[in-house]
């Protein structure tokens, strides 16, 4: 005769009144209390082994997903954190090329008035040496 084993499952769906007693199944002589507590024993490690490796949260898996998930959430917040860094830091940069690029557009521009306003002054300076030399010549002439 040949042993053959069953899981608890297929022991349980059995009805009472269902036998084996052929020669290749003879498992009820054989089945005792100790297989019925180990094959318990196993479904249990088995649920908490399913529990710890992403099913439903177990009480011996807790400690360690949670640590390991609070470890993801930190590494997230920091690369979140990164990034927020980098664009602002990119932000920053663009501002301050703005900021130096109006400065200077705004002394081209003061620069050009500058020179604008010297050719003016040398204008007006000559002009007024005309007319003093003019108004020179005048008060000698007539008054002389």
């Amino acid at each position: 005769m040949e042993n053959t084993h069953f899981s608890l499952d297929e022991l349980l769906s059995l009805s009472p009144n269902q036998t084996f007693c052929n020669e290749s199944f003879s498992f009820m002589n054989e089945l005792t209390i100790q297989d019925v507590e180990s094959e318990l024993g196993n479904q249990s490690k088995k649920r908490n082994r399913e529990e710890c490796e992403g099913g439903e949260e177990g009480e011996g898996s807790r400690k360690r997903s949670h640590r390991e998930d609070e470890e993801e959430e930190e590494r997230i917040k920091r690369e979140k954190k990164r990034e927020s860094d980098r664009k602002s830091a990119l932000r920053y940069r663009k501002k301050k090329k703005s900021e130096a690029e109006k400065l200077e557009q705004k002394v081209n521009e003061l620069e050009e008035k500058n020179k604008f306003l010297k050719n003016e002054v040398n204008q007006l300076s000559k002009e007024f040496l005309e007319l003093r030399d003019f108004l020179l010549i005048d008060f000698i002439c007539n008054h002389l």
